[in-house]
């Protein structure tokens, strides 16, 4: 398969960006709602979704890596 045509790639893409939406969005509404909780409750959902975006980037260059084969050509 070429890699241009890869599934996991485009997945793997689209999920992070959905992470990263989910983050932007988790910010927002709490820059945008003077009632947005306890301190501690708000600090823990943006962590929370900033963790999440950060394991999706991990998860998509970890799988490019492999996919463009950047690992065998460093170890050579």
């Amino acid at each position: 398969m070429d890699r241009r045509d890869c599934r996991d790639c485009e997945i793997l893409r689209d999920f992070y960006w959905l992470k990263v939406n989910r983050f932007l969005l988790t910010l927002r509404s709490f820059s945008l709602s003077h009632v947005g909780g306890s301190g501690t409750d708000r600090d823990s959902q943006i962590s929370n979704a900033k963790e999440e975006a950060l394991r999706a980037l991990c998860a998509l260059v970890s799988h490019l890596k492999a996919c463009y084969s950047l690992e065998r050509e460093r170890a050579a």
